[in-house]
């Protein structure tokens, strides 16, 4: 039950044998049968591909397969469950949980007929009180019905011990002991068919041996039967009767057969579980009896660590105490340093360090340089001064319904005038003020400063008391508007819009409006110009919106506009977006220095929002259609205020 395993190996070379009458040299089975064969020719034993099978070779070099079944095993199946195999491949589930161990009712009344539905019965009527199986085998978890748990260990465990010799001892949950012996002169042999003399392994090879010659060992008519020929040609019988059982008798005990037919049961019924009541007072002397004792006295049940390490006290109803001793106690202990030192069950010690020197720390988000907890704490106290903190406390001044700093470090309440801070019960802040009257109000010991509020109006307010600007964030101008205004009035102002634009209101001119925007090309597209006059004034006037000096093959240094020629003296002048019809265009032409009596001209033709064609030819003086010709020539695109 604690998990600790035993090998009982069943190998030839494991068992034991006594040469003394057979004279043979060898001291365990493998070894004999290797002398015997050495003297019978080339008879041969040796062990198979498998745990339990051997391979006989006879003198002319027939091999017989021999299985033998002799072996049984139980597995732990990790869930309270153990399966236990026999000779025969037959299985058997023993079921160590509580809701497998079966419970008599008789005394108690309980409806429970198994430990698990008797505990949980129990449970139900001492309040919220359980008791329920913990996470190893063999533990149990009790909680009272103030919700405190504590952990108990089922010390009850038996153990399977290899003595050395061929033999292993069992030693059951009572105490009671089994002596299992493999050795070859224990295991029974039949011989009523056989007529050997032998009665047992060691004395049937050692009779075998005497009389070794042309030897042959062929499977019987039955499993676990061999016809043995020796040199005379006389056969025997040899029957295997080395084979134990296990039988769940479907009443909670367990019946198990060994090699020789002696029995033994295993009862796992809870009247059979003895308890020790010398001290707890009980009168029960079995786990049956102690839990319908408990059962019957149910009520206010209690169950609290005692004075000393797996002792418990339990009270019941009637304030009746009584002291249970566990001996299969882990013990947690406080060595007052910041460590404790864990001791299981089986004496095995484990420190549990909670220093903060031993507790990691993961610096990646901090950049710390600390990896554990006591450096960053060091680390960060290292960069914090004496003055990080501070006396002021925030107090409810229901007087003033507003929540402010109270008494400052030196004991007073009066603050100098900007340094005051205060929420109103309406949600307004006022930092450097009493009296906020919008969501957000700072002011210094000159004056308010900033306003900010959250309706329609007025959102931010900026203003500087030393030169009377005012910066405002106001919604009426549009979502994200900034107003940079002069205390002189609204004629005087600037707005900053959302769409990228500065409006300029002065001098009587409103909305004169200079585009900004993130197209480098667009960035070269005033709408109008911004000039001011004698007093100061902003004024608008027009801006030269596009402008070059065109090749006569077209192109040439160009600015806000590009250049193509079309055919002979004819070019079209193409601006980057529509600005309409109302622009105005002004054209000039290199001289050709009066040849012919004739010098070139130049105009316009099909003015659109985005393009006009430019015409080069002569000025036609002598009463002729113009000749056109190719020239080098510039243009300038003028726009005009309030167009």
């Amino acid at each position: 039950e604690t998990g600790a395993t035993s090998t009982i190996d069943t190998n030839a070379l494991s068992n034991p044998y006594d040469n003394a009458v057979s004279g043979l040299t060898a001291t365990n089975v493998q070894d004999a049968i290797d002398e015997i064969n050495a003297s019978a020719g080339t008879v041969s034993l040796v062990p198979g591909a498998n745990d339990g099978e051997f391979i006989f070779t006879d003198a002319s070099g027939a091999t017989t397969l021999i299985s033998d079944t002799s072996i049984s095993t139980i597995v732990d199946n990790g869930d309270g469950t153990y399966t236990y195999t026999d000779e025969t491949g037959a299985t058997t589930t023993i079921d160590t949980n509580a809701l497998s161990n079966p419970y008599d009712n008789t005394v108690s009344m309980l409806t429970a007929t198994n430990v698990q539905d008797a505990i949980d019965e129990i449970n139900a009527s001492a309040g919220t009180v359980s008791l329920v199986p913990g996470a190893n085998d063999g533990e149990f978890i009790f909680t009272d019905a103030s919700g405190a748990t504590t952990l108990i260990s089922d010390t009850s465990i038996s153990t399977l011990v290899d003595n050395g010799d061929g033999t292993y001892t069992y030693t059951d949950e009572t105490g009671a002991t089994t002596t299992i012996d493999t050795n070859a002169l224990s295991n029974p042999y039949d011989n009523t068919v056989s007529m050997l003399t032998a009665t047992n392994v060691q004395d049937a090879i050692d009779e075998i041996n005497a009389s070794a010659g042309t030897v042959s060992l062929v499977p019987g008519a039955n499993d676990g039967e061999f016809i043995f020929t020796d040199a005379s040609g006389a056969t025997t019988l040899i029957s295997d009767t080395s084979i134990s059982t296990l039988v769940d008798n479907g009443d909670g005990t367990y019946t198990y057969t060994d090699e020789t037919g002696a029995t033994t049961t295993i009862d796992t019924n809870a009247l059979s579980n003895p308890y020790d009541n010398t001290v707890s007072m009980l009168t029960a002397t079995n786990v049956q009896d102690a839990i319908d004792e408990i059962n019957a006295s149910a009520g206010t049940v209690s169950l609290v660590p005692g004075a000393n390490d797996g002792e418990f006290i339990f009270t019941d109803a009637s304030g009746a105490t009584t002291l249970i001793s566990d001996t299969s106690i882990s013990t947690l202990v406080d060595n007052g340093d910041g460590t404790y030192t864990y001791t299981d069950e089986t004496g095995a010690t484990t420190t549990i360090d909670t220093n903060a020197l031993s507790n990691p720390y993961d610096n990646t988000v901090s950049m710390l340089t600390a990896t554990n907890v006591q450096d960053a704490i060091d680390e960060i106290a290292g960069t914090t001064g004496s003055n990080d903190s501070t006396n002021d406390a925030f107090v409810n001044n229901t007087t003033g319904n507003r929540v402010e700093l109270g008494t400052q470090s030196d004991g007073t309440t009066t603050r100098t005038s900007g340094t005051e801070f205060v929420i109103e019960d309406s949600g307004d802040t006022g930092i450097g003020t009493e009296n906020p009257d919008v969501r957000l109000t700072v002011a210094d010991t000159q004056g308010e400063l900033i306003r900010a509020v959250d309706d329609l109006g007025v959102q931010l307010d900026i203003e500087s008391t030393v030169d009377d600007d005012i910066l405002i964030e106001q919604s009426s101008n549009g979502s994200g508007a900034i107003i940079l205004r002069n205390d002189g009035g609204e004629n005087v102002e600037y707005i900053f819009t959302e769409q990228g634009r500065i409006q300029a209101k002065a001098y009587g001119e409103n909305n004169a409006d200079v585009q900004i925007s993130n197209n480098p090309f667009e960035n070269r597209q005033p709408e109008v110009g911004i000039a001011s006059d004698a007093n100061g004034n902003f004024i608008e006037v027009p801006t030269i919106f596009a402008s070059g000096k065109a090749a006569a093959a077209g192109g040439g240094s160009i600015f806000n506009a590009t250049v193509t020629r079309n055919s002979l003296g004819n070019y079209t002048v193409t601006l980057p977006v529509d600005i309409g019809t109302n622009y105005i265009i002004q054209l000039t032409v290199i001289s050709r220095n009066g040849a012919g009596n004739d010098n070139a001209n130049i105009w316009y033709i099909n003015q659109t929002g985005t393009t006009f064609d430019v015409i080069v030819g002569d000025n036609d003086n002598g009463g002729s259609d113009t000749a056109r010709f190719d020239s080098e020539f510039m243009f300038t695109v003028i726009r005009m205020p309030g167009f």
